[in-house]
């Protein structure tokens, strides 16, 4: 029984980046040793257990056979016959078909360790092409490794092309592949995750109303925020493109689209149509995510007027309201006096 590290924790350790977490393949065990030595099996599909005391993930090697469509269409063999090199040779890329032995040691019979001083993505073999998961992951590892400029391989550019010439994207749900483009707005360089897209012709399939200021909209707001609700919704605010998740995502940039072109004039908006425009952006109960649309409206134009937007709000959150609501008892005498003082809050700003 032999343990090894694997995948990520490999290629990052060689690139001298920050180590998220490890996994480990265990070479000549079964499930049985593995669960007699104290480890917790987690994975249903194929055996994965967790470790007794560091609880990091430890998975037997395996090989693997495509069944039916879809990146959960396989067939898994694990057990102690099984070889360190046929578990890494069903990988997606050669920078992550490499293992580390206990003592330190690189095993890299794909030559992934020369593909990382190239900086090429390039897939370990025609096995890519069975899972259409692995386009999108090969898209957000260019992203997530964006500092070092990796170009694809031609021939795996090409796969990659085929693959999508085929439609093998249908095959994934929109969850999926929303997981996906998740983790590359979380990237340094989210902008090559759709540069990737574009250049395999599966962009005008996801985004088919992404434009040139979609991209720079991206660009802008990551230098503004880390925030991929807010990347999110600067990329995509020409239109809607697949059902997003969770529900923050689709909120913010429903809102705009919607209210864009409104907060670009805001200062010369009537003090009337400026208060529309706050009350449908619901300012008091949901004041963080009007900052959020700011900034994404900041990254579609950069000389949207944040600093007038932020002015009026500060004197729209002055108002005691609370003083109001006990000087009335008639409810609708309460709002048409809140409303009068927030008029009249936003005139004084406006003269």
């Amino acid at each position: 029984m032999q343990t090894f590290l694997v995948g990520g924790a490999v290629r990052d350790a060689l690139l001298s980046l920050p180590v998220r977490e490890r996994d480990f393949m265990v070479v000549g065990a079964n499930p049985e040793q593995m669960l007699a030595q104290g480890f917790k099996p987690v994975g249903r599909d194929f055996p994965v257990f967790l470790h007794p005391k560091t609880h990091e993930e430890y998975a037997l090697a395996r090989t693997e056979r495509k069944t039916a469509k879809g990146h959960q269409g396989f067939t898994f063999h694990a057990d102690e016959t099984v070889t360190l090199e046929a578990d890494l040779s069903r990988r997606d890329l050669t920078i992550n078909a490499m293992a580390q032995d206990e003592s330190g040691q690189l095993i890299d019979p794909f030559h992934g360790q020369a593909d990382l001083q190239n900086r090429i993505l390039r897939h370990v073999s025609p096995a890519f092409s069975e899972d259409p998961l692995r386009i999108l992951r090969a898209a957000r590892l260019r992203a997530y490794l964006g500092r070092f400029d990796f170009q694809i391989a031609p021939e795996t550019l090409h796969l990659m092309q085929d693959m999508v010439m085929q439609n093998a994207i249908a095959e994934l749900s929109d969850e999926r592949i929303w997981q996906e483009i998740l983790k590359a707005l979380d990237t340094d360089y989210p902008e090559l995750f759709f540069k990737t897209l574009q250049e395999i012709n599966l962009l005008s399939v996801l985004f088919p109303q992404l434009s040139a200021a979609g991209m720079a909209a991206l660009i802008r707001a990551k230098t503004l925020t880390t925030d991929p609700v807010i990347r999110y919704a600067a990329v995509a605010h020409e239109g809607p493109y697949l059902r997003v998740s969770p529900k923050a995502f689709a909120e913010l940039r429903d809102l705009v689209e919607k209210y864009f072109p409104a907060g670009l004039i805001f200062p010369q908006l009537t003090p009337t149509l400026q208060l529309d425009l706050f009350k449908n952006l619901d300012f008091l109960r949901r004041e963080e995510r009007l900052h959020q649309w700011v900034k994404a409206c900041l990254a579609i134009a950069a000389h949207f007027p944040e600093s007038a937007l932020n002015h009026a709000l500060k004197r729209l959150k002055q108002i005691d309201r609370r003083s109001i609501a006990l000087a009335y008892r008639n409810p609708k005498e309460i709002q048409a006096k809140i409303y009068t003082t927030e008029l009249n809050a936003l005139l004084s700003e406006s003269r």
